[in-house]
């Protein structure tokens, strides 16, 4: 099982904002996002150099509104030849 502290991005504070044309406040401690993102290094090199971090909203406190990192990679787009390497598509009519 994963160390699921390790999925909070506990560094960054997300707040509502009272203004219409501004979507959330994030309030950063340098020092810690600095730490976390060297720990997610490994996870970046092989994404690409991206990591993805969402914004949720808590099931029982809707004002509450914190990050949490994401493992998801978007998948490998395969092609029908690697999908079906055997099939000749030499005499398809079309």
């Amino acid at each position: 099982m994963k160390d699921q502290k390790n999925n909070f991005v506990n560094s960054i504070n997300v707040k509502s904002s009272q203004l219409d044309f501004v979507v959330c406040q994030m309030n950063i401690k340098v020092a810690e996002l600095q730490e976390f993102l060297r720990s997610k290094e490994d996870f970046a090199k092989d994404n690409n150099g991206f990591i993805t971090i969402d914004v949720l909203r808590a099931k029982k406190d809707r004002n509450k509104i914190y990050c949490k990192f994401s493992e998801w990679k978007p998948q490998k787009q395969v092609t029908s030849q690697e999908h079906m390497p055997d099939r000749d598509t030499a005499d398809v009519p079309f």
